[in-house]
């Protein structure tokens, strides 16, 4: 499944719903730009004299929400003491396609380093082992048509591509023995899915996450050298700051910004259950 591609003739609340996108996360969606460089603010107003194409991303979600480890995320119920999970089963279902895709095409910040070559490797065992259960086939008969190489990264091919004929010969056969021994076992389709999800959290850590190039107002005045340079915005961590000495009072009021951010984030999403 590719990640869906947004018209703007298109109802933005429509688009959603035909989805299976419940408004309840609405707001963990945006709409990006079509080479994904950026997103729209939720302010911007199309013209109908444009021709263009947006994306509809999933551009917040915050680390485990997958519910793993001691920091497990919930999203609260309007029932008391009740707790649900962050997202449901066809907003799942969409991250791991708009995921995978960005996965493999090294698109939108992801683009993990040759250095961890065998944990992408799992993640392709992870990718042909869910398109047996999609399609209802073996994992031999997937393998039959579907290459290993592509689901990697198309850096990651290339390094394949150049090793030799031989170690190229064992690697797809461990990966057959190993897709053969998983195709044995009895697990569902979007729990593979999670899997993925999970493990490509692991893979690459700043997925999920925001970056931009920004410098302090008052170092520009007095002619001097930005005080920093970096800005990374996650859901998780907030805002933070990378480069050089940043002066107390901006991590102070960066810091409120962000706890401002995440309680209006459990607010619409605590009106919208």
């Amino acid at each position: 499944m590719d990640v869906q591609t947004c018209k703007k003739n298109v109802s933005y609340n429509n688009f959603s719903l035909s989805l299976g996108i419940l408004p309840v996360y609405h707001s963990l969606f945006a709409l990006a730009f079509d080479d994904l460089s950026n997103f729209y603010p939720p302010t911007h107003v199309f013209s109908t004299d444009e021709s263009i194409s947006i994306h509809y991303r999933v551009r917040f979600f915050f680390a485990n929400w997958f519910g793993e480890g001691s920091k497990t995320s919930y999203r609260y119920c309007l029932r008391r003491g009740r707790i649900s999970a962050v997202l449901d089963y066809c907003v799942i279902d969409y991250l791991f396609a708009q995921s995978r895709s960005d996965f493999v095409a090294g698109q939108a910040g992801v683009s993990p380093p040759l250095s961890v070559q065998e944990e992408c490797l799992g993640l392709a065992v992870l990718d042909l082992w869910r398109l047996a259960k999609e399609h209802n086939q073996s994992v031999r008969e997937v393998c039959k048509n579907v290459s290993y190489k592509s689901c990697l990264p198309e850096t990651h091919r290339q390094e394949i591509q150049q090793l030799s004929r031989l170690a190229r010969y064992r690697i797809r056969n461990t990966l057959k023995r190993f897709l053969k021994k998983l195709g044995r076992c009895s697990v569902g389709e979007r729990s593979l899915k999670l899997k993925y999800l999970m493990e490509l959290a692991g893979v690459e850590p700043s997925h999920g996450t925001e970056t931009f190039q920004v410098n302090h107002p008052g170092s520009q005045l007095q002619q001097k050298e930005p005080t920093f340079n970096l800005m990374r915005v996650a859901g998780e961590s907030g805002i933070q700051f990378s480069g050089s000495h940043c002066p107390a009072d901006v991590l102070v009021r960066e810091s409120a910004k962000s706890l401002l951010w995440v309680m209006i984030m459990t607010i619409i999403l605590y009106l919208l259950d």
